[in-house]
């Protein structure tokens, strides 16, 4: 039987040019000390998720007033680092029935697998 693969995030890599010589004559010890990583930042995955979530719920789950609730809503505004981990669990659960509703779940997952895989699947949905 075959398995499903989930491919969760491509990091993209470019190379320096200016350090193309000094590659090739030697002087690096490693093509790591040269290669430039162009990280994603997780916010853009987590808040078309988070706009699915009601404003009720997030008002109850972070303690943020209806107004700032609206804001993260709508991606007009970010969550603290705090405030987003006590939102995490609840981002997880609306993740998971949204990709059990979809097919796409049959089996238990935990936390970040569950809002990665899905934030892919609206990522799909965008394009």
């Amino acid at each position: 039987m075959r398995r499903k693969q989930w491919v969760l995030d491509v990091l993209h890599i470019g190379k320096e040019a200016n350090d193309i010589d000094t590659v090739q004559a030697g002087f690096v010890d490693s093509q790591d000390q040269v290669l430039l990583t162009y990280e994603r930042d997780p916010w853009e995955t987590l808040q078309p998720i988070l706009a699915e979530v009601p404003v009720r719920l997030i008002m109850e789950k972070t303690g943020y007033s209806r107004s700032m609730a609206y804001a993260l809503h709508k991606g007009d505004r970010r969550p603290s680092r705090q405030r987003l981990e006590s939102l995490s669990g609840v981002l997880a659960e609306h993740c998971r029935r949204r990709l059990v509703g979809l097919g796409y779940l049959n089996s238990p997952v935990d936390d970040r697998m569950a809002v990665a895989v899905y934030g892919k699947v609206l990522e799909k949905w965008d394009d």
